[in-house]
């Protein structure tokens, strides 16, 4: 028995009494209302019920059905994981076709579940949006790309929506790599963004510049210093305290060295 079945496009697909969701091989055509109802994929409405995915081989993104009939322009898969709150994995058997998508946007939105996802067989050379394409998933630890997962045909500020659905900085364990912004990751070359990236500790690092000013205008012979911490990781929700130390200098010394550490809490 299954908890649900039928056809999306070509592919087959089957939930089981188990809870694992398995698409088989063939082409995908999104619903035309995906993006409108965000759980419109044929098993959106037994978006609970899916522990685990299993999707084959031969997959294809094919083109997004159209309102009246035939099929529109776009080549989507977004929203197609969307509110599946209990799955913890998802397995892409072999290559899952995405050279002609062009919109992943909200695909993993509310995967609250997953801890990992191997990405590494996605093409997304022609992908206009990712929009929120993690936002939800708030157990991800790490995530692995592949040298086509191209982020350069993006045409929306939002980008991948990777440091900013809780990665609030990451690291490839390929080759070092630490970002701290999405638009650090999208500038990237595609060999830099290979590998899989994973959560900075939660201990929270910082940089701190200090200026020396007057009424917050930098000034030789100021009165006080600004200033300013960046947060590079960990998530900054909380009030946290940095030491700031000022020193009494004379007039002719350099400015750098007036700034030393003292107590001032952001």
């Amino acid at each position: 028995m299954a908890i649900a079945s039928g056809t999306c496009g070509t592919c087959s697909w089957a939930i089981s009494d188990a809870g694992v969701l398995t698409i088989g091989a063939g082409t995908l055509h999104a619903p035309w209302l995906t993006g409108i109802m965000s759980n419109n994929w044929p098993w959106g409405g037994h978006a609970k019920d899916i522990k685990s995915c299993v999707i084959a081989s031969g997959v294809i993104v094919g083109a997004q059905e159209g309102l009246m009939g035939g099929y529109t322009n776009d080549y989507s898969t977004a929203h197609m994981f969307y509110g599946c709150s209990n799955m913890t994995s998802i397995t892409f058997q072999g290559t899952f076709n995405t050279v002609n998508a062009t919109d992943m946007g909200w695909m993993f939105d509310g995967c609250s579940s997953l801890t990992s996802i191997n990405l590494s067989t996605f093409n997304t050379a022609k992908v206009k949006s990712m929009s929120y394409l993690f936002s939800g998933c708030t157990i991800l630890t790490s995530i692995t790309f592949g040298a086509n997962f191209d982020t350069s045909a993006l045409d929306e500020s939002s980008g991948t929506a990777f440091l900013g659905s809780g990665f609030y900085s990451a690291v490839n364990n390929t080759n070092g790599l630490v970002i701290n912004s999405d638009a650090a990751f999208r500038a990237l070359l595609a060999s830099e963004k290979t590998g899989t990236w994973v959560r900075q500790p939660a201990s929270v690092t910082y940089s701190v510049s200090a200026v020396r000013t007057d009424n917050g205008t930098v000034d030789e012979d100021g009165e006080d210093v600004t200033i300013t911490a960046t947060w590079l990781t960990g998530a900054s929700t909380t009030t946290r305290t940095l030491s700031v130390y000022k020193k009494l200098v004379s007039e002719n010394l350099d400015i750098a060295a007036f700034i030393l550490f003292g107590d001032v809490e952001l």
